[in-house]
């Protein structure tokens, strides 16, 4: 979820659906669709929770990004392949240790 501050602030988004997949042999594909801000965030005095970031993706997609979708969207520091990743990197180099101690042994 993107809140009015990260609207505001952030150039990049994540449209939620973030994935890393593994290959049977090993091979990672990561599934992410990058929105980009096309403009300036506008946000009203009236309405302090409103907010609209217009954002393209690719060469044809135009959208926004409001306060009713944005819980769809998250930012990449949010992302949940980045948590994917750490535990894959992790995970691998604890099995290399591994063998490299049995391997010594």
């Amino acid at each position: 979820m993107i809140t009015k501050e990260q609207a505001t602030t952030m150039d990049m988004f994540h449209e939620d659906g973030c994935r890393l997949i593994v290959g049977p042999r090993g091979g990672r594909t990561f599934q992410v669709r990058w929105w980009r801000r096309n403009g300036m965030t506008r946000t009203w005095v009236t309405m302090p929770s409103r907010f609209r970031v217009p954002v393209k993706r690719g060469m044809y997609a135009y959208g926004y990004i409001t306060e009713q979708n944005a819980d769809g969207f998250h930012t990449s520091d949010e992302c949940p392949i980045r948590r994917a990743e750490a535990e894959l990197v992790a995970a691998t180099l604890l099995a290399q240790t591994k063998e490299e101690s049995s391997a010594v042994s």
